[in-house]
């Protein structure tokens, strides 16, 4: 009986590692997408405040 309690709160335990894994996972792709996307737009600002200088 105490063994099955055991092997049943093992488990438990490894699902709730692997959710939060998961959820790591998910938040790991979100800030790299942000991080991109934000590097994106500061090129995309610096080439603009660039082209005022060279054509103006």
């Amino acid at each position: 009986m105490e063994e099955s309690k055991r092997i049943t709160k093992g488990i438990q335990l490894n699902q709730q590692c692997s959710i939060f894994q998961i959820s790591q996972l998910k938040l790991r792709t979100q800030m790299t997408i942000i991080l991109y996307f934000n590097l994106f737009i500061l090129y995309f600002n610096i080439t603009l405040y660039a082209n005022k200088f060279y054509f103006f």
